[in-house]
């Protein structure tokens, strides 16, 4: 097994951000443990200190980006679960040397990629996510004639994007925003 990590450098302080593995079946584990700053986002107009249609836990960072979205009735219990009942959907985008692992996670069967909250010690979130296969989106020009390119709204931006089959497992350990 072959592993290689990645630093974040915070104030002056490294702090391993990523860690990942590629097992013998090809299959990708990643661990995300990150003190990073995570914010709670509520729909416009909606306070979070209400009980807004949704709330969502965002993280970004230099080369990761995280959104899992709950039901509003989540506000201040974080308990495994609390989270496993009240979670919608998360979008996971993980930058890496080949291009940026994007992953779309549900509750149900079929959906792209699963999550399940654990227990986890105050002010922390913990889960896994597990997925059959993902995405890999890489910027530039196709790599092969024909290939889809999303433009987006940039002219000359192009974005390609591979379906990976092959399973992903993704660790995290990430803190809670401050009440």
């Amino acid at each position: 097994m072959r592993t290689s990590k990645r630093l974040l450098c915070t104030l002056g302080i490294m702090l391993p951000l990523l860690s990942v593995q590629i097992g013998q079946a090809g299959g990708l584990s990643r661990l995300l443990k990150s003190d990073a700053e995570t914010v709670w986002q509520c729909p416009p107009g909606q306070s979070c200190a209400e009980k807004p249609d949704y709330r969502a836990l965002y993280l970004k960072t230099d080369d990761t980006e995280l959104y899992l979205s709950f039901s509003g009735a989540l506000k201040d219990r974080f308990d495994a679960a609390t989270l496993n009942k009240e979670f919608r959907f998360g979008d996971l985008y993980l930058h890496g040397k080949d291009g940026i692992i994007a992953l779309h996670a549900e509750p149900g069967t079929q959906a792209e990629a699963r999550i399940k909250f654990l227990p986890a010690s105050a002010g922390r979130v913990k889960a896994i996510v597990t997925g059959k296969r993902y995405r890999l989106q890489t910027d530039g020009k196709p790599s092969q004639p024909g290939a889809e390119c999303k433009t987006d709204d940039v002219a000359g931006f192009c974005r390609e994007e591979k379906r990976i089959s092959k399973p992903i497992e993704i660790k995290l350990d990430i803190a809670l925003p401050k009440l």
